[in-house]
């Protein structure tokens, strides 16, 4: 397509506009386009960095297409990290278990959210474990919603019943509640 040569114009911003609209036409199928958003992913901006995982993840392509994002969760920059965990949202998160459990840890709370989602989608034996913890003892309410959430899901009642009684946020004691009417349904 001719917005490829864009994701190496001199501007950083054209390179941004190029990889956002790419991602937004591309396909699984369309190789050349994966593989230049996939150099985008080393840019030297990291806006571009960011705009590209994003893009690679709306053409939601194969894990194996994924893996050069995956790379990006270890990115020094808070806003690259939180850009490439988002995107890994679209697959089956297994092969980047080893990835995204450190980010259970990271100090940015948007990245342990995206992280609690992600691990989620895994089917991981660690999942539950690793939900667990960030129930219990995640500084931020959403993170903690977040893991209430996706520890209903993987029918963990007897922890969500446990960790209800500890939690002091009424917003997420009214997710756990919600996770368990959803367990007792089903």
């Amino acid at each position: 397509t001719a917005l490829l040569p864009l994701l190496t114009d001199p501007a950083p911003s054209v390179r941004t506009a190029a990889a956002q609209a790419l991602g937004r036409i591309a396909d699984p199928t369309d190789e050349a386009v994966i593989m230049a958003l996939t150099r985008a992913l080393q840019d030297s901006s990291h806006r571009v960095k960011q705009v590209a995982a994003l893009a690679i993840a709306e053409i939601e392509p194969s894990a194996g297409q994924l893996r050069a994002v995956a790379d990006l969760l270890r990115s020094p920059d808070v806003q690259v990290r939180r850009a490439a965990v988002r995107a890994l949202l679209v697959a089956e998160t297994g092969p980047f278990m080893e990835a995204l459990l450190p980010l259970m840890d990271d100090a940015d709370a948007d990245v342990r959210q995206g992280a609690v989602a992600a691990v989620s989608l895994s089917g991981d034996s660690r999942v539950a474990a690793a939900l667990e913890k960030r129930l219990a003892k995640d500084p931020s309410p959403a993170v903690r919603a977040e893991a209430a959430h996706h520890l209903g899901q993987v029918s963990a009642g007897a922890v969500l019943t446990r960790l209800h009684a500890k939690e002091s946020d009424a917003g997420v004691r009214r997710w756990i509640e919600e996770e368990l009417r959803g367990l007792r349904v089903n």
